[in-house]
């Protein structure tokens, strides 16, 4: 599919900033809380193939203080891009959404995840109803280039490394050192989805697909690795639970579809991702 054919939107946040190939837009470009002007997108680029990867600016604030504002903002934009997607009749719609989204919670899911749910509900309706060919990509946890504290947990532990080893102090994380989650480094996340629109591989059309390394670290390594790699060498202090159904490992719920993908690991994964920290911000 030539470049030109791709649309992709949330093209400045974590997954769309990685891409190689594809149309960009952020918030910036185009409000796509606002039909109309989601639709004149859709009309001016007429996109082949477009890539879900926009959601709203994710903070404390907004999840804890105003979920409602966060979710509708997400809902909204959800059901402007499936039907400017219908209606501009375009031949495939992408969504990236979160593996948290399918857990059978028991109403232990974080806010956050009931967007990602929404998401998923509109691939099976526009699906049904109009024919929309949508597939639905579920990721783990992401990390990588363009990555910032906000993007989950590896970089939030490099900006801390850094800060502390600047300061000559040493760091202060809550939360329960052993648990253990499965970390996906972002270009292996953006490889998956190219081979897939360029029918590399072959996935169901069905069901949402679950993308994850397969390989889970304790918290406390993925701590012990950064500081390796910055040269850190004061002490990591740990307290307090943090006990939050983000912090779970679900990985081994699911049927990995991908069983002959070689994922970059972990710590090749940082090494990387450090080194684009420096040279962005000349640490």
């Amino acid at each position: 599919m030539k470049h030109n054919d791709i649309l992709i939107l949330g093209g400045s946040g974590l997954l769309g900033s990685n891409f190689t190939k594809g149309i960009k837009l952020s918030s910036t470009d185009v409000n796509l809380l606002d039909y109309e002007r989601t639709k004149i997108c859709f009309d001016k680029f007429k996109p082949k193939l477009v890539i879900y990867s926009a959601c709203k600016k994710l903070s404390s604030k907004l999840l804890y203080s105003n979920p409602a504002d966060y979710f509708n903002d997400n809902v909204t934009m959800s059901l402007n891009i499936f039907k400017a997607s219908m209606e501009t009749k375009i031949e495939q719609l992408i969504v990236v959404s979160s593996i948290n989204a399918l857990i059978d919670d028991k109403g232990e899911l974080a806010s956050d995840t009931h967007n990602h749910r929404i998401k998923n509900i509109l691939t099976e309706v526009y699906k049904k109803q109009y024919g929309l060919n949508s597939k639905v990509f579920c990721l783990t946890n992401i990390f990588g280039p363009f990555s910032d504290e906000l993007n989950g947990f590896i970089p939030f532990i490099i900006k801390k490394c850094y800060l502390a080893k600047l300061n000559n102090e040493n760091i202060n994380l809550k939360g329960d050192k052993n648990y253990k989650r499965d970390f996906m480094y972002v270009k292996d996340a953006v490889n998956l989805i190219e081979q897939y629109y360029n029918n590399k591989i072959i996935l169901s059309p069905s069901k949402p697909t679950v993308f994850y390394s397969g390989t889970t670290h304790r918290l406390q390594d993925i701590v012990n690795i950064v500081a390796e790699i910055m040269d850190f060498k004061g002490e990591v202090i740990w307290s307090g639970k943090y006990d939050t159904i983000k912090n779970k490992d679900f990985t081994d719920k699911f049927n990995q579809e991908i069983t002959d993908f070689k994922f970059t690991s972990v710590y090749d994964g940082i090494v990387e991702t450090i080194n684009w920290y420096a040279e962005t911000y000349k640490w």
